[in-house]
């Protein structure tokens, strides 16, 4: 299991797109689940969300994020 990112909660929305495949853990105060998210598949974000991302994998995750305001 990788790095975490804690839990934070998001101010502002924001689109993101993988520039790596993705194996990772999601979890919020309800639930954890575990996520693949292919290169270039594109997410969104609302404002105000807050969770906790580990990686699941071995493999470098990188990806472009832009937040809306």
């Amino acid at each position: 299991m990788g790095a975490e990112t804690g839990h934070p909660v998001h101010g502002l929305g924001s689109l993101g797109v993988p520039t790596t495949d993705w194996r990772l853990r999601i979890a919020d105060v309800h639930s954890a689940r575990a996520v693949e998210v292919a290169e270039s598949a594109v997410f969104r974000r609302n404002a105000g969300v807050g969770h906790i991302v580990a990686q699941a994998g071995t493999a470098p995750m990188r990806f472009i994020e832009i937040e809306r305001t």
